[in-house]
């Protein structure tokens, strides 16, 4: 569902960050606040799918268009009461998450699916109110991210049905110069994919192998 990792050397500086989906998100918030310090930025990060707004809906217009309005108001502090009277009633109803639907777009690969509907964390409320925390953390990464300095290498579908990454097209471009020239700012997008975890799909090996090689600054890409 989520995952974020990170290594480190003798002097407490992590090496790298990689970071999947709301972990991805997560590891945008803490980058913008720290890799302007080259003492406790890391080296770089590499991104699968961060999840930097809502999902794109591909087949329902009016769900994007609300839910892009939904994302843009929730950023405003005075609208905050209303997020979490949401939250309040998300819990009075036992609204759960569809592990089943999730399981369907996470990977393309019949296994895959199957560990994912059986991960216990599929099994539990959804984890954060949508309003009252995600959509004001997608805002809030959407301007962190543009200020980055830290080395980035994105990861992603050509669809995903979980998180829209179509975002991460414009920002790519606006990201600031990265700290090393060897390793810059980068983007893998994989055309013809319709999954969530691309490291856990077909093409996982080619991907990683693509983040590999950014991690050494040796494969021009």
């Amino acid at each position: 569902m989520l995952w974020s990792a990170a290594d480190g050397n003798e002097s407490r500086r992590p090496h790298f960050v990689w970071a999947h989906s709301m972990g991805g998100l997560a590891a945008i918030l803490a980058l913008g606040n720290i890799d302007r310090d080259l003492s406790s930025a890391p080296i770089g990060a590499v991104l699968t799918s961060p999840a930097l707004a809502p999902p794109p809906f591909k087949d329902d217009l009016l769900t994007r268009i609300l839910t892009a309005k939904a994302q843009f108001i929730s950023g405003f502090l005075p609208l905050k009461p209303f997020a979490m009277l949401q939250r309040g009633a998300m819990r009075a109803l036992d609204l759960k998450s569809d592990s089943r639907w999730a399981s369907d777009h996470v990977s393309d690969l019949e296994e895959e699916k199957i560990i994912h509907q059986e991960d216990p964390l599929q099994h539990l409320f959804l984890p954060l109110c949508f309003v009252a925390r995600l959509l004001p953390a997608m805002s809030r990464a959407h301007s962190q991210a543009k200020n980055l300095r830290t080395p980035t290498f994105s990861i992603v579908p050509g669809f995903d049905p979980i998180v829209d990454t179509h975002g991460l097209l414009k920002w790519s471009t606006r990201l600031k110069s990265s700290f090393d020239k060897n390793r810059p700012h980068r983007l893998q997008k994989y055309e013809d994919l319709c999954v969530h975890d691309v490291p856990r799909s077909s093409i996982s090996k080619e991907a990683m192998e693509r983040a590999g090689g950014w991690l050494l600054g040796a494969e021009p890409i």
